[in-house]
């Protein structure tokens, strides 16, 4: 909770530093997979494989999500 600090879900990923949220949704970079969570619940709303590394900080706006990968 943004206001109070308090824990309101918790979700067993493991993820890099680089999350990003947006439009009700944290997106995050798990192995070899970019998925969406719920912001409110915490549970997965879709996950989708990658085939390489991402190399910079997730980006997530107005619907989109853009993930650079280390093959540029």
């Amino acid at each position: 909770n943004a206001d109070t600090g308090a824990q309101v879900w918790r979700a067993d990923v493991k993820t890099t530093p680089r999350a990003a949220a947006a439009d009700d949704r944290v997106y995050v970079i798990g192995e070899g997979v970019l998925e969406a969570l719920d912001a409110r619940t915490g549970r997965a709303s879709w996950r989708t494989p990658l085939e390489h590394a991402v190399s910079a900080p997730l980006v997530a706006r107005g619907g989109w999500v853009i993930a650079a990968l280390d093959t540029g």
